[in-house]
């Protein structure tokens, strides 16, 4: 086997038959590199599967497909689902991937989807999971799992499910414990049951839109940092906001709410490392690197 450089290179091929003929000829092959995006903004617009994205079909059954009738919210066209009404996948997985220059989540961690999901009934009940791996998928480590009750937007029904407006939700994982790999592979991965269409929309990863990094004066202001554990937080130039403190394993482990200022006491079982600070604002998104001593 030959390996090739980015760039164009010549290369000759012979062909020999059963009778020792041989014949050869000149190709020019060509090898672009790939560059893996900083920002991932799908919503499904377009043809299925997005450029870049890639389906693994475990039990080579059903898979990941468009809903070109269906959106998020009923504000976007159409979505990505798994329709585990009409497949039994008796248990197995099935993934839809994209990957990111993980260089991207040091600025914004924050994962985010809209799902819109319901049961069937309680024996019949799918889950999803969401998937982080640095080693090409060989391995991965969940950050996300959501199954039943917990991932249903909407009461059981034993008909196919069509969502409305008022049965989605938008769900958040923090990446930041994959911040500055260099090619971080992300799987949203369904686990099928036999029970109702799983639908996925609307996925944002590492947009820097709306988001302040670098605090001016008309940003929040948050203070001490380090942190202690079960100490106060103080943030002030507050809009109205949802407050939520970050893991490095991508797990809340804090929320609050404030507005104009916020004088608080974090938990005392805060452990001791770094955390992303995410307040959300009406208009604009915070993270700030905070450290728990």
């Amino acid at each position: 086997m030959v390996f090739f450089g980015v760039g164009t290179h010549q290369a000759i091929l012979t062909v020999t038959d059963g009778n020792g003929q041989s014949d050869s000829d000149t190709l020019s092959i060509t090898v672009n590199q790939f560059t893996l995006p900083g920002i991932i903004h799908e919503g499904f617009e377009g043809s299925f599967l997005p450029n870049g994205w890639s389906i693994v079909n475990h039990d080579n059954g059903g898979t990941w497909t468009s809903d070109p009738a269906v959106g998020g919210y009923s504000n976007s066209a159409q979505s990505a689902k798994f329709d585990n009404y009409n497949i039994d996948s008796q248990g197995s997985f099935d993934d839809l991937i994209f990957n990111i220059n993980g260089n991207q989540l040091i600025h914004q961690p924050l994962l985010t989807f809209d799902v819109a999901y319901c049961r069937w009934g309680g024996g019949y009940s799918d889950s999803m999971f969401v998937a982080v791996s640095t080693d090409c998928g060989a391995t991965y480590q969940y950050v996300y799992y959501k199954g039943g009750v917990s991932l249903a937007t909407a009461p059981d029904n034993q008909s196919a499910f069509l969502p409305t407006a008022d049965q989605w939700r938008t769900d958040t994982v923090n990446l930041a414990a994959w911040a500055g790999q260099s090619n971080v592979q992300v799987a949203f991965r369904n686990k099928g049951a036999f029970g109702n269409i799983l639908y996925l929309d609307n996925i944002n990863l590492g947009s820097n839109l709306g988001v302040q990094e670098i605090p001016t004066n008309s940003d929040p202001w948050v203070y001490p940092n380090p942190l202690c554990s079960g100490g106060m937080l103080h943030i002030i130039h507050l809009p109205s906001s949802k407050l939520a403190l970050w893991d490095s394993q991508g797990k809340c482990v804090w929320q609050a709410e404030g507005e104009e200022s916020f004088h608080g006491r974090l938990p005392d079982s805060l452990a001791s490392g770094a955390y992303i600070l995410h307040i959300e604002g009406e208009k604009s998104l915070w993270n700030y690197r905070v450290v728990v001593e």
